[in-house]
C-alpha cells in the first residue's frame, strides 16, 4: 500500500510509523506531499489529515490528542503501532500465538514508541535521551526545497529505523525467554543482518 506524509523536514515519529508498515509488509511505496488542498485516497496517511481514523487508514495527531490508557499521548507512530504493530512482529518473527504478540507489543510500546511520542508532541521540552531519535532527524537534507534529495534522505532513515526496531523486538523476545515468560522456539527468531 502507498503511504502519503508532509513534504519538508521529517522526523523520527515518521520514519518509524513507515518502519512498522514495512516490517508487516504492508508498505509499497511512500510519497511526501506539498500541498494538503487534495488529500490522496488510495493509501494510508502519516501525519496528515487531520483525524485518527484507522479504518480509513488515517494516522495523524495534530489538532486533537489521543491518549492510551496510562494518558500517554499517540502521536503517529503510536497511532500506526496500535494498529498495525502486533501484525509487524508477526510477519517479522513468525509468532503466531496472541499472547506473546500482545506481551511483545506492550513492552515495545512502552520501551520505545511511547517516548517517541512524547517526542513529538512535546518536541525539544520533552527531556530524554533519545540519541537514536535524534540521529533520524539528522538525517534530513540542509536543503529542504530539494524534494527528490529529501525523499532519497527519508527512505535510508526508513531502512536504519527498520533494523533498530526488528532489533528491539528480538531483545525483548530474547529478554522474555531468558525469564521463561515466553515460550517459542529459537527457529522462529528472523535475524536483522
Amino acid at each position: 500500500m502507498k503511504i502519503y506524509t508532509h513534504n519538508n523536514t521529517f522526523n523520527a515519529g515518521q520514519v518509524i510509523a513507515v518502519a512498522i508498515l514495512d516490517i508487516a509488509k504492508v508498505f509499497t511505496s511512500f510519497e511526501r506531499i506539498a500541498s494538503l488542498n487534495e488529500m490522496p485516497d488510495d493509501g494510508i496517511l502519516i501525519a496528515i489529515g487531520g483525524k485518527w481514523m484507522p479504518e480509513k487508514e488515517m494516522f495523524d495527531f495534530h489538532g486533537r490528542h489521543y491518549l492510551r490508557q496510562n494518558d500517554t499521548p499517540f502521536a503517529s507512530a503510536g497511532m500506526i503501532w496500535s494498529h498495525y504493530g502486533k501484525g509487524a512482529i508477526r510477519v517479522f518473527t513468525g509468532i503466531q500465538n496472541q499472547e506473546n504478540t500482545c506481551l511483545i507489543h506492550s513492552l515495545i510500546d512502552k520501551d520505545i514508541i511511547q517516548n517517541l511520542d512524547m517526542l513529538e508532541i512535546h518536541g525539544e521540552g520533552y527531556n530524554l535521551n533519545l540519541s537514536f531519535f535524534k540521529c533520524v532527524e539528522l538525517m534530513n537534507s540542509d536543503y529542504l526545497l530539494d524534494d527528490v534529495e529529501q525523499a532519497f534522505r527519508f527512505s535510508h532513515a526508513i531502512k536504519i529505523a527498520k533494523i533498530i526496531l526488528m532489533a528491539a523486538i528480538n531483545k525483548e523476545i530474547k529478554a522474555l525467554q531468558y525469564e521463561n515468560q515466553l515460550d517459542i522456539t529459537k527457529e522462529s527468531l528472523i535475524t536483522t543482518t
